[in-house]
């Protein structure tokens, strides 16, 4: 009998049976994150328009692996498509705890979706679908931007489609703080 049970907890164990620990619900055509592969976060300047740079904490849940190295890499990621990739941007004022909705204070989201790249080329435009102002949440119970620091929330955003429809997209993350974030350029 005792055996029996070490090998059901060993087998509950291996299949990694509770929820994912980040998770995107949500999607529309071209923009859909079946599975959150990278789920990072960190301090960043973000240009709200008007050539206006804001520190921000950003959050990133995307299906591409290791985006934290891509983001050494290639700062320029979320404006040029260096592969095919859909990320969800969470943008909350800089390391602060608490509920943010899209459009206040700052605080907004939007998806970046990053087409297949051309016969041929290397590179491609991405193209980023914004988050309705005023419409959803985004929740945040813990942030640590240092080495080894992680975040934990939830969030629930209306995020404009490419149907010009209004999307809703939701689920809880739980990152990783990546010092690659400090130079990237966003949205």
């Amino acid at each position: 009998m005792r055996v029996a049970t070490i090998l059901l907890t060993l087998a509950v164990a291996m299949c990694g049976c509770g929820p994912p620990d980040s998770i995107v619900y949500g999607a529309f055509t071209g923009a859909i994150i079946p599975e959150v592969r990278s789920a990072i976060h960190g301090n960043a300047q973000v240009d709200t328009g008007q050539n206006t740079k804001i520190p921000m904490s950003v959050i990133l849940l995307s299906d591409t692996p290791g985006l934290c190295d891509k983001l050494a890499q290639h700062p320029d990621f979320f404006r040029t498509s260096y592969g095919v990739a859909t990320t969800l941007l969470l943008f909350i004022p800089q390391e602060s705890l608490g509920s943010f909705a899209p459009g206040v204070n700052n605080a907004n989201a939007e998806i970046v979706v990053d087409l297949p790249l051309p016969d041929g080329g290397t590179t491609n435009s991405a193209i980023g679908f914004p988050a309705l102002t005023q419409q959803g949440i985004m929740s945040v119970s813990q942030l640590n931007s240092g080495n080894g620091g992680e975040a934990k929330g939830s969030f629930d955003v209306a995020i404009l489609g490419s149907d010009q429809l209004a999307h809703e997209f939701f689920g809880n993350f739980k990152s990783k703080f990546c010092a690659s974030m400090a130079n990237v350029i966003l949205p």
